[in-house]
C-alpha cells in the first residue's frame, strides 16, 4: 500500500532505500528467532556459523526482539514467508524507475 501511495511522486524514490532497510532488519530478527527455536527444539539442528553478531550494542538490541516462535510461526517462516517476500521483491521490482543521470540524487 505504501509503493501504491508513493508511485506516482517524482521523489517516491526516496522511500525505498528505508523500506528496504526495514525489511532486512526485520528478517534478520526473524531469521534469528527462527535459529534459536530450531536449536532449542532439535538438539540436532546446526549451523554453519555462531548465532550472535560482534558488535556488543547490536547484540543487546538483538536480544530485546528474541521471541520463541510458535509451531504456527515456524511453518509460516519455512514454507510461507518466501513467497511474501518474492511477491514483494517482485512488486518492488517493476515499481522502480532506472536510475539515470537526472533521477540519481534522489537515491543519495
Amino acid at each position: 500500500m505504501l509503493f501504491q501511495s508513493t508511485q506516482h511522486l517524482d521523489t517516491s524514490a526516496k522511500f525505498y532505500p528505508g523500506m528496504l532497510y526495514a525489511i532486512g532488519g526485520l528478517l534478520k530478527v526473524e531469521a534469528r528467532n527462527y535459529i534459536d527455536t530450531m536449536k532449542k527444539n532439535n538438539s540436532s539442528f546446526e549451523t554453519a556459523s555462531p548465532n550472535t553478531v560482534e558488535d556488543s550494542e547490536m547484540e543487546k538490541r538483538l536480544e530485546q526482539t528474541k521471541r520463541e516462535l510458535s509451531p504456527s510461526d515456524l511453518k509460516f517462516f519455512e514454507h510461507e514467508f518466501i513467497n511474501h517476500l518474492s511477491t514483494f521483491v517482485k512488486g518492488f521490482r517493476a515499481m522502480v524507475k532506472p536510475l539515470t543521470g537526472e533521477r540519481f540524487e534522489f537515491y543519495q
